[in-house]
């Protein structure tokens, strides 16, 4: 099943991720796993709210069900997802995007025209990006939730939130909103 996005689709904050899994094949949602579920947990500590948030993956279908094997976008796959990408954020005007992991990372530097690094030396920075909408789109990265799952790196939960509650004051600029913090 194609899974596309959830969320507000009038938002200025985009969340991209990878691609789908299991549970968001079956249906049709993106963020519904446990990874899903982690990254509801994080925003909720970061203070960012459904409401000011769209979510989206590079690749709209689950890899591992196509391939029978690794559930990571191969670069084939990445560049075939950044035309729909690239209409997404035509469309939706985001101010902010937030790429969570590898694939979305890479997608972002090869849409931008740059050399792909690898997530390790990317999370926990940004870059401020022209468009065709706006000279000041920030692109923030960070970890993939399903990184931070507790059978593989936990401590990664709390680098994701230190992460993006350091962008704080960009968020409650472009939703208008004071934005409290839990935890």
């Amino acid at each position: 099943m194609n899974v596309y996005e959830k969320g507000n689709a009038m938002a200025k904050i985009v969340i991209i991720g990878e691609a789908p899994g299991r549970d968001e094949d079956a249906c049709g949602v993106p963020f519904i796993g446990a990874a899903g579920k982690l990254l509801d947990e994080i925003l909720h500590r970061v203070g960012l709210t459904y409401e000011s948030l769209l979510f989206t993956n590079v690749v709209h279908y689950w890899p591992a069900k196509k391939r029978k094997g690794s559930n990571t976008p191969t670069i084939a796959e990445i560049k075939d997802g950044i035309p729909r990408l690239k209409a997404l954020m035509k469309q939706v005007k985001p101010m902010a995007i937030i790429c969570v992991g590898q694939t979305p990372s890479t997608a972002m530097q090869l849409m931008m025209e740059e050399l792909p690094n690898k997530i390790g030396k990317l999370a926990g920075t940004s870059q401020t990006i022209k468009t065709k909408y706006s000279d000041d789109v920030k692109v923030i990265y960070t970890w993939h939730p399903a990184a931070a799952l507790p059978h593989r790196r936990p401590e990664l939960k709390e680098e994701i939130v230190k992460h993006l509650s350091s962008y704080r004051s960009t968020f409650e600029s472009i939703t208008g909103k004071r934005i409290i913090q839990r935890g």
